[in-house]
């Protein structure tokens, strides 16, 4: 009698948990992408100690940066398409597929420059006080914008 009983708390507990854990998977919903970018904002204004005329400067970079970086996205996206389309011809033309990789390259050459310079604006911004904590907060830059590839 005391095994079956032992036996029923354990699986009555088990089930218990594994409905906790679906419903807590099910229920919480990702944050969405705009979210994430203000979140991303919010860090750099709160790590930076930016005041309110700080912050609108700061908000003029991102979104000039984000032009930026739009028109060049959108040109990388263009120049992958006709490379990769490249394939369906029987015969491949080499040169001009060696070109389209050199311009895809070039391109992202070209965003992580204006990444670069994006980050060198913030620091302009910045305050002596503010030059320190950017100085600090440099190595999280990466983590922050670049997050590792998802496991699978």
């Amino acid at each position: 009698m005391e095994r079956n009983k032992l036996l029923t708390i354990a699986v009555i507990g088990l089930l218990l948990i594994n409905l906790g854990t679906i419903s807590f998977l099910w229920l919480r919903k990702p944050p969405h992408p705009e979210q994430q970018k203000e979140e991303k904002f919010k860090i750099i204004i709160d790590k930076l100690e930016f005041n309110a005329e700080q912050q609108k400067k700061y908000m003029n970079l991102v979104h000039a940066h984000h032009q930026s970086f739009e028109k060049l996205n959108e040109a990388t996206c263009n120049l992958r398409r006709d490379y990769y389309s490249l394939m369906k011809n029987d015969a491949i033309d080499r040169i001009q597929a060696d070109s389209l990789n050199t311009l895809i390259g070039k391109n992202q050459s070209e965003i992580n420059q204006l990444n670069f310079e994006h980050f060198l604006n913030i620091k302009a911004l910045c305050d002596e006080h503010q030059k320190v904590l950017f100085n600090n907060f440099v190595g999280e830059i990466g983590r922050l914008f670049n997050p590792p590839p998802k496991r699978r």
